[in-house]
């Protein structure tokens, strides 16, 4: 499970390495994993510190949208896809949102 988490970490790094601050990109990726793990509580409170770190990170929003529909925050999870889609309109990450 390490070799997997490790190789998800070394591939979203390089996702995030265009667009995003280091300090942006490493939140999210913490956040990505505490998800997994079944920590939506800590999940979204990494989210939330990458989106005060940059706000332009629409991966983060993305990934938080994520967390809110696994929590079955199904309001809150719309309202911020609304958002998303007002904010990036051409982000090529919310083009399914």
């Amino acid at each position: 499970m390490k070799r997997y988490s490790l190789l998800l970490y070394f591939i979203v790094l390089q996702i995030f390495a265009f667009a995003q601050t280091e300090t942006s990109t490493k939140l999210v990726i913490e956040g990505i994993a505490l998800n997994d793990n079944g920590d939506f509580a800590g999940a979204l409170k990494k989210y939330d510190a990458a989106i005060a770190d940059d706000p332009t990170n629409d991966k983060a929003f993305y990934e938080k949208t994520y967390t809110l529909y696994s929590m079955k925050r199904l309001e809150d999870c719309i309202d911020l896809c609304e958002q998303m889609t007002k904010k990036f309109p051409d982000s090529k990450i919310l083009k399914g949102v």
